[in-house]
């Protein structure tokens, strides 16, 4: 949450919130769970860029990462490489190709997914189900 703050919505990367008050911290967090944009219209947003550059993985990265929960948790997992792909991409030029996902089973175990970028599909090919090489993209 600190990062998003900083680079977000004080548009400051030395923005230190530890300066914040209770109340101000929870107006910039209750902020940034206001701006919720469906997976839907994200679809549609990257679809219409396609239409007009075709060659549109050279600008925005889309990843859809399934079962997410709001903010965090839910049963698809947690992307665990979000700020240090979008740090790289800004910072050196390297665009992400997967943003990979950790999450827990039911029994304590970790599984791993690396999410497609959109529109690609991972499809589940065979073999153990908490192995990423279970999956292919389509």
């Amino acid at each position: 949450m600190d990062e998003w703050l900083h680079l977000f919505f004080a548009k400051n990367a030395k923005f230190d919130t530890a300066g914040l008050s209770h109340d101000e911290y929870l107006s910039f967090f209750n902020l940034a769970v206001t701006i919720h944009i469906p997976t839907r219209g994200t679809e549609i947003y990257y679809d219409n860029v396609k239409a007009k550059f075709p060659d549109v993985q050279q600008l925005p990265r889309f990843f859809e990462s399934p079962d997410l929960g709001h903010r965090s948790g839910g049963k698809g997992g947690q992307p665990t490489t979000v700020f240090a792909a979008l740090r790289r991409w800004v910072e050196n030029g390297t665009a992400p190709d997967t943003l990979p996902v950790e999450f827990s089973g039911g029994n304590g175990t970790t599984y791993s997914r690396i999410p497609c970028p959109y529109p690609a599909q991972a499809k589940y090919i065979g073999g153990d189900v908490s192995s990423v090489n279970s999956f292919r993209w389509l």
